[in-house]
């Protein structure tokens, strides 16, 4: 049959195939962007290539082809760094630098880093995979499945039931995240 407007059910589908990988995609890199225990690296340690710079070999060392960079940030002893990815390299903010750009590329020492990846979603574990689900199909519901769907009391009553399973989603994965950190005590706001 038919949707509800001129379109065949098949291209319908497609259409919505296409838009819920969309909000699939789009979830996934939102919620591994905030850094988890299971995507996030602490205390790798980069080498310089022979011109004193970290391009993009450098900074993927260890990884495979699978796995895409999300964000790289100064850690331990260089955490007072103010480094930024620019394409395919690092560059770092010399203040000392008076006339022309503060940027530049060449590093005088191996850099400690901690990197945020992004994994393949089948990668995953169940409670983030579910996480980005449920937000996805957040994203989804509202902007493309309501307008084909019955009565209002059947839109209402999916919306919520889609509310209720993202939050249930994100706790879970919260308090996984929680359980699985490393935190120093110390470090906490309870105890300062």
């Amino acid at each position: 049959g038919h949707c509800g407007r001129d379109e065949p059910a098949d291209a319908s589908q497609g259409r919505y195939a296409k838009l819920a990988t969309q909000r699939l995609t789009k979830a996934n890199k939102d919620v591994q962007g905030l850094g988890w225990p299971e995507n996030t690296e602490d205390k790798v340690i980069l080498e310089k290539d022979s011109n004193d710079e970290y391009n993009l070999p450098e900074m993927r060392v260890g990884l495979s082809s699978e796995v895409e960079i999300i964000s790289i940030r100064p850690t331990g002893k260089d955490a007072s760094l103010l480094v930024t990815r620019r394409g395919d390299h690092l560059v770092w903010r010399d203040d000392s630098i008076s006339t022309g750009t503060p940027w530049i590329k060449a590093f005088d020492d191996d850099l400690e880093v901690t990197r945020i990846l992004l994994l393949p979603f089948e990668w995953l574990p169940d409670h983030l995979a579910n996480y980005v689900a449920m937000r996805a199909a957040r994203a989804f519901f509202p902007n493309v499945m309501k307008e084909d769907l019955g009565g209002s009391m059947q839109k209402q009553m999916v919306g919520r039931e889609l509310i209720a399973a993202y939050l249930e989603a994100k706790t879970q994965a919260e308090q996984h995240k929680a359980q699985t950190q490393r935190v120093n005590l110390l470090d906490t706001d309870e105890a300062l």
